[in-house]
């Protein structure tokens, strides 16, 4: 799997970063995704940051869908070391074409979403 996110120490400037909570997900994204996300973090010079735990464990973080969890993933320590940290749901399959997310949003300054599929930029069309 990526680095765990208490293990992380960034050998890159970016980083591609999701929430896997309980061992059937963990274990589904690692047949399903976990090659083809590391291979195109290689190719785009990302760090694969994997938290495996919910990053608020407060019982109100608990009683959320875990969801919501991926709105605290800039308030972790570890993502101060990142200039760039791109958030992608578990459940992506990424493209082998699929070129780097982050040329179409250049601006660090700025945050890029999809909402749907007629709104997918060109990096989201492969």
């Amino acid at each position: 799997m990526g680095s765990p996110a208490d293990e992380v120490t960034p050998a890159h400037r970016q980083a591609i970063v999701t929430v896997l909570v309980g061992e059937t997900y963990v274990e589904t994204w690692r047949v399903m995704c976990q090659i083809n996300w590391q291979a195109y973090a290689d190719r785009h010079g990302f760090d694969l940051v994997v938290i495996a735990h919910l990053p608020d464990m407060s019982e109100r973080g608990r009683g959320r869908s875990p969801a919501w969890q991926k709105l605290l993933v800039l308030d972790q320590p570890w993502s101060a070391a990142y200039e760039r940290v791109v958030w992608v749901d578990a459940d992506i399959v990424i493209s082998n074409h699929a070129p780097n997310i982050l040329a179409v949003v250049p601006d660090p300054a700025r945050i890029g979403a999809s909402l749907s599929g007629a709104q997918f930029s060109e990096a989201e069309k492969h």
